[in-house]
């Protein structure tokens, strides 16, 4: 019978990038690390979470969130890790590495960037909120459903994530609150959610998990 999953939707912890207020999305900087307060927002995220226990854990493959999934790891007794590119935070195109205060000036509300801009080449929150979607529908089932999950991803796709779960449109969930780095947010979704889910979801496409990756 189908029960209640319950998320832990986790931002990473602070990262230079934050402190230098740079844009860095998918594949990434390599450069880019979690500060020294990042690697204590992480650890008191993986305390926070081992309390109430966890059975899976997804992360985005970014270094900063693979570092954030590494300690909330190793507070919860080596839990593995399977980090997935669909949690990848918001491709922002040729702004990739520049100064977010400038970004922020081009594009100064989020729902701006509702479709994105293909000239830039930085991706729109529908599409994001479609590969997270899919990203759900694959992991919501078999023995998966009535699961303590952690998600460890970035501030765009957590909006968005939180957005699916308690059934926000897009632009609702864009405009809402903002996590904070190194946040853990509890959400539990019902008994025979994912069918919900892909009802609701007009650009979701339920596909195969070929950019999981498990360690």
């Amino acid at each position: 019978m189908d029960q209640e999953t319950t998320f832990y939707l986790v931002r990473h912890g602070e990262a230079d990038h934050n402190i230098r207020r740079i844009l860095d999305s998918f594949p990434g900087n390599p450069t880019i690390v979690l500060t020294d307060a990042g690697k204590m927002q992480a650890k008191e995220a993986g305390e926070e979470i081992s309390h109430s226990g966890a059975d899976l854990l997804f992360a985005s493959p970014m270094r900063r969130t693979r570092e954030t999934a590494e300690i909330i790891s190793e507070l919860c007794g080596g839990l593995s890790i399977v980090f997935d590119k669909r949690l990848r935070e918001t491709d922002v195109g040729i702004w990739n590495g520049k100064s977010a205060d400038e970004f922020w000036k081009r594009y100064p509300t989020p729902s701006i960037r509702l479709d994105g801009n293909d000239e830039e080449n930085i991706e729109g929150f529908v599409d994001e909120r479609a590969r997270l979607a899919e990203f759900l529908a694959d992991i919501l089932i078999g023995e998966n459903r009535g699961k303590r999950i952690v998600i460890v991803s970035h501030g765009d796709p957590i909006e968005q994530l939180h957005g699916i779960m308690v059934g926000e449109d897009v632009s609702t969930a864009m405009m809402g609150w903002s996590p904070k780095t190194g946040s853990v947010l509890r959400v539990e979704v019902p008994a025979g959610f994912r069918d919900e889910m892909i009802k609701r979801e007009p650009s979701l496409r339920v596909a195969g998990p070929d950019d999981m990756l498990s360690v």
